[in-house]
C-alpha cells in the first residue's frame, strides 16, 4: 500500500454498506475491493502489519474494520490475499 492511498469501506446505503475501495491520489483512480462480509456503518478502520495479527500466519498489510451501528463485528482484510476474515479485538493486538 503506497503512502497516501486511501481505504474506504461501508456506508449508510444498503447498496454501499458492505463495499470497500482503494483511492490512489497520484492518478485519481479507484479500485473496488471484495465486499465486507456484512454491512457496516459508523465503523472505524486501521492498518496493521499482518504478521502482528495474532495467529494470522499472513504477511503484508491487514486493514481492520471494527465497530459500527448495525454490527460490532470486526473484519480483517489482507491486502496480499484480497480476502476478508472475521476478527476480534483479542486477535489484532
Amino acid at each position: 500500500m503506497e503512502p497516501g492511498t486511501l481505504f474506504i469501506s461501508g456506508g449508510r446505503s444498503d447498496d454501499l454498506g458492505s463495499t470497500a475501495y482503494l483511492f490512489f491520489p497520484e492518478d485519481g483512480s479507484w479500485d473496488r475491493l471484495p465486499d465486507m462480509p456484512y454491512h457496516k456503518e459508523r465503523h472505524a478502520c486501521g492498518v496493521v502489519l499482518a504478521g502482528a495479527t495474532a495467529g494470522s500466519g499472513l504477511q503484508g498489510i491487514d486493514i481492520v474494520a471494527a465497530g459500527g451501528f448495525y454490527s460490532e463485528a470486526t473484519y480483517i482484510y489482507n491486502m496480499d490475499t484480497g480476502v476478508w476474515r472475521p476478527g476480534s479485538f483479542e486477535n489484532i493486538l
